[in-house]
């Protein structure tokens, strides 16, 4: 496809304050999407999608307001997996029309250095910001131990009482949470990952 015709990002009026988020419209036969540009400040209501970019040579095209645009195969992946999620109802939102996206390499104009500079740093804001936050690490097939990996650690995490761990060193090298030093709390919770998954 002649590359004059891909998509041409408008210029953000004000990029150290300012993103874009995507609606998804379609995922057949390809992944369609519109554009819209929202103030941080204004506290706007959307996803963030953090997804492993893969092999960037590894392209689908996708349109954004009509137009074609190249994105790495595991982003147009990952894509379709979160509307997925949409069109089953697990939104963030209680309108599944009026979802909205933030993904760096489509939210970010890639091939202008002036803006990147100035997005990146927003990036923390983004994720903080966001109501819920998409950890794409590839097909179910390809994900299932992380996933159950990411299942136990939330489990244990939400066992713990609030406060600060320290953690020591074994001689076998290994580290671990060898105690907690109370922070507004009582003493009655865990004292050990047995005792937790007991």
């Amino acid at each position: 496809m002649d590359t004059d015709k891909y998509y041409v990002y408008d210029a953000l009026p004000n990029p150290s304050r300012m993103i874009r988020l995507i609606k998804i419209l379609s995922t057949t036969p390809q992944v369609s999407c519109v554009f819209r540009i929202v103030l941080l400040d204004d506290s706007p209501v959307f996803s963030a999608l953090s997804y492993m970019w893969g092999d960037a040579s590894t392209t689908e095209l996708i349109t954004i307001d009509g137009r074609p645009l190249p994105v790495t195969t595991n982003l147009a992946h990952a894509m379709r997996d979160v509307h997925s999620l949409w069109a089953e109802g697990r939104t963030p939102r209680d309108d599944a029309a009026e979802q909205w996206l933030w993904a760096d390499a489509i939210c970010i104009n890639q091939r202008d250095d002036q803006e990147k500079n100035s997005q990146v740093p927003l990036m923390d804001k983004i994720y903080s910001g966001a109501h819920t936050v998409y950890s794409w690490l590839g097909h179910e097939g390809e994900t299932r131990f992380a996933i159950d990996a990411v299942n136990f650690v939330s489990f244990i995490i939400s066992k713990l009482p609030c406060g600060t761990f320290i953690w020591e060193r074994t001689d076998k090298g290994k580290t671990f949470p060898s105690k907690l030093e109370a922070k507004d709390f009582d003493d009655s919770g865990p004292n050990s990952l047995d005792e937790i998954t007991t």
